[in-house]
Order: structure tokens, then C-alpha cells, then sequence
């Protein structure tokens, strides 16, 4: 899929459609595409760097300066965020860029890492029932649990 409405990217990101309307004229990270109508939709890439930057700014980057990072920079950043749940939101994050690009191999190896590291309970509480609005990556979650404990 590579055709993300703003109500997807609110959904999965939790960034209100107002906020990413506002974002994408005043920075330069965002350029949504536009069907005939003039509906907006996005790319995978769109998605994964919305998901980056809701990350980064929740946990005290501003956006002025991420819209400055690279995508690079944008990751390291990332991974040197040191709250817990700002590491179990990373790990969603990555879970959901693997469903956008279609690589169930990839989301099945983080989901496996973190149930093996974690437990089952952990991985339960901390990484899937946390996130209200994430149903479709619930249910794959609960499809992968089924086939791990199986």
C-alpha cells in the first residue's frame, strides 16, 4: 500500500490531522500527493517519517529541528532515546514500517526478538494493548502470537 489518507497517519501516529495540516506548510518533510478531488493521501515514506518525528517530538525534540535532521540522523536519534516507553513506541514503530513495506519476515523477527527477550506478558501488555488505535497491527500481532505459540 502507498496511499496513506491524513485519518490513517492520525490513526497510526497519533498526530491530529489539524497538527499534520499545519506541519506540512511549515516544514518541508511532508508533501502529500493529491487525488482529483484535491484528497490528500501519503507515501509509505510519508507514514514511516510521520511516525519518526511524532516519536522524536514526544520525547522532547522540537519540530523545527527534526524537520532539519536527515533520515539518518532522524534514526539515530531515535534509537538513542533511553525511556522505556520510548523504546517499546520505537519498537512499534519499526513493527508498523515492516507491515507498510509488506516485510512480515522483518515484523515477525522484531515481534519474536521482543517476545524472547520480554516474555509473552511483557510483549502483550507493553507493545500491543498500549496503542488503542493501531486494530489492523493488533490482529497480525494476534495472528504471529497464535503461529508463535502454536
Amino acid at each position: 500500500m502507498n496511499a496513506f489518507t491524513i485519518k490513517d497517519l492520525e490513526n497510526l501516529s497519533g498526530i491530529k490531522a489539524h497538527t499534520i495540516r499545519i506541519w506540512e506548510q511549515r516544514y518541508t518533510f511532508l508533501n502529500p500527493q493529491r487525488t482529483d478531488t484535491n484528497i490528500r493521501y501519503y507515501s509509505n515514506v510519508e507514514l514511516k517519517t510521520v511516525l519518526n518525528i511524532a516519536l522524536l517530538n514526544k520525547f522532547g525534540y522540537k519540530i523545527s529541528h527534526i524537520d532539519k535532521m536527515t533520515p539518518d540522523e532522524m534514526k539515530e536519534k531515535i534509537l538513542s532515546l533511553s525511556q522505556i516507553q520510548a523504546q517499546q513506541e520505537r519498537i512499534v514503530n519499526e513493527m508498523i514500517h515492516s507491515m507498510v513495506d509488506m516485510k512480515m519476515d522483518e515484523f515477525e523477527a522484531v515481534l519474536d526478538n521482543y517476545i524472547l527477550a520480554k516474555g509473552i506478558e511483557k510483549t502483550i501488555t507493553q507493545i500491543i494493548f498500549p496503542f488503542p488505535n493501531l486494530n489492523a497491527y493488533r490482529i497480525y500481532v494476534i495472528y504471529v502470537l497464535h503461529i508463535f505459540l502454536s
